[in-house]
């Protein structure tokens, strides 16, 4: 199987991320050492004129392309009193809305490139053509990690998924797209999406790792970077840092960790801002802010004295 000459890269997001979805694209384009192609699927048909001109104009970006989500007929599990949407769902409907492509890159919106990663997928593209497998990722938790008690635990991924493999992570994923729509594979997950439904705790993602059950070309961690484990003193070559979980770079309590500087570094790139600040409960930032300030994780901010500056201004605008 061949690859085209460009790389594509593929976001899944709704208006709710446009931010950050397009933080992570311009630290992608100014990263990377060829041109990419990148494909967004989105839930808004108008998104194409949201994109900043910085992106749409920039050397690296050889097109873009938004394709809006169009599914009504569906349930997503788990999605109530949670940070994600159901555009995490997006992802189960790849083989629908991407097209004329055979290989793609598939990172989420919260991750941010720091290092080029053209040499390092296209290596493991090669990889992943010669196996027998239709996907490549990183694991994020390994089988044989979890001890008896947790395996036989209802709650850990064993017991929920049926799975007796390692779990990967999908927020960066190589994939063969064009096997997914050869083999209806979309047709697969929303099978098991149904099937597991209240055992669903981590979304699609673990709809597709009961899916393949360990059948993954595996990724190294530097191409998908946990933030809470990133150190700015490490000397590990690493590629694109993902913040995971709720504490993310735009809220108080992910602002301090290492990784995000890399985050406002580029948002400042497209916005004329010097933080992108969000709140999810004004009195948990405050509360975030005070235990910063006090531990001194405050002060690792390049520009501290904006950053509360800002933090004020968006509280007292916040209701």
């Amino acid at each position: 199987m061949k690859t085209k000459n460009e790389l594509c890269f593929c976001y899944c997001f709704d208006e709710n991320f446009n931010k950050q979805a397009f933080t992570s694209m311009i630290s992608l384009l100014d990263s990377v050492s060829e041109n990419i192609k990148i494909k967004i699927i989105h839930n808004t048909s108008n998104l194409k004129t949201q994109i900043p001109r910085k992106i749409l104009n920039h050397k690296r970006l050889h097109s873009i392309e938004s394709i809006q989500f169009k599914e009504n007929n569906y349930s997503f599990p788990n999605l109530n009193n949670s940070h994600v949407s159901e555009a995490t769902y997006y992802r189960l409907f790849l083989p629908k809305y991407i097209s004329n492509e055979e290989i793609i890159i598939y990172i989420d919106a919260d991750t941010v490139a720091i290092n080029d990663p053209v040499s390092y997928i296209r290596k493991k593209i090669e990889l992943l053509n010669n196996s027998k497998y239709s996907i490549a990722a990183y694991t994020e938790h390994t089988y044989d990690w979890l001890s008896q008690e947790h395996v036989n635990n209802k709650n850990s991924y064993p017991k929920r998924l049926n799975m007796d493999s390692n779990y990967f992570n999908a927020g960066v994923m190589i994939v063969d797209i064009k096997y997914w729509q050869d083999t209806n594979l979309q047709e697969k997950f929303i099978e098991n999406m149904k099937k597991l439904d209240q055992n669903i705790v981590q979304w699609d993602q673990d709809v597709l790792n009961s899916t393949f059950n360990g059948e993954y070309v595996e990724l190294d961690k530097s191409i998908n970077y946990f933030n809470n484990h990133y150190s700015k003193d490490s000397e590990e070559i690493v590629y694109l840092i993902h913040f995971l979980g709720s504490k993310k770079p735009w809220l108080t309590s992910g602002a301090f960790f290492d990784g995000s500087l890399y985050y406002h570094t580029n948002y400042r790139k497209i916005y004329n801002q010097d933080f992108h600040i969000e709140h999810k409960w004004k009195y948990a930032s405050v509360a975030e802010l005070l235990k910063s300030i006090i531990n001194k994780n405050f002060f690792r901010l390049d520009y501290p004295t904006k950053y509360l500056l800002g933090i004020i201004k968006s509280l007292l605008k916040f209701n």
